[in-house]
């Protein structure tokens, strides 16, 4: 058997309905203010974080600018270097050209009469020595040679003196450049 209750429920709140008005409705206004100051606060950091990723933005942007005129100074300044590099290369070839030309020079100021040079081999490196052979009539020539050639470059060095003929001498020899 079901009964049935016909007696209305006693309402949740055992107030008035105008007093629950007056509480609920305050309690949701307030509701409505924390959040909307919550929203307020919300809204204005992102404005404010808008406002700094707009400046972020601007400086990257004068970054770019920046590395892409350093870029430009980068590859002149290769550019440059490369120039450099062959300019160096140039003056060092026309240095050890002219010390070339010097010590050519030197050697035909002082070779003597009745002597004569077969082969001169110079060698640019870190040793510097030039190696000498030539042909005389007599030793005294190649001696005086030997001696003068002291004034070209450091301890000159007679290696051999061979007697090819009755009146002719092969001989070598190895000059210290200065």
């Amino acid at each position: 058997m079901k009964r049935i209750n016909l007696v209305p429920k006693e309402p949740m709140f055992p107030l008035s309905k105008t007093l629950q008005r007056r509480i609920v409705y305050p309690a949701i206004l307030i509701i409505i203010v924390f959040h909307s100051n919550n929203f307020y606060k919300a809204r204005k950091e992102l404005i404010n974080l808008n406002s700094q990723i707009a400046m972020i933005k601007t400086d990257i942007e004068n970054i770019k600018k920046s590395i892409t005129e350093k870029s430009g100074y980068l590859e002149k300044s290769s550019v440059i270097e490369k120039e450099f590099l062959a300019i160096q290369e140039d003056y060092r070839i026309l240095k050890k050209n002219t010390r070339i030309k010097k010590v050519f020079e030197s050697l035909t100021e002082t070779v003597p009469p009745n002597l004569w040079l077969t082969n001169i081999n110079y060698q640019d490196n870190d040793d510097r020595f030039i190696n000498v052979s030539g042909k005389s009539y007599n030793k005294e020539a190649i001696f005086l040679f030997l001696n003068n050639c002291s004034y070209i470059g450091n301890n000159p060095e007679l290696i051999s003196i061979d007697k090819e003929d009755e009146n002719l001498y092969n001989f070598s020899m190895k000059i210290e450049m200065l």
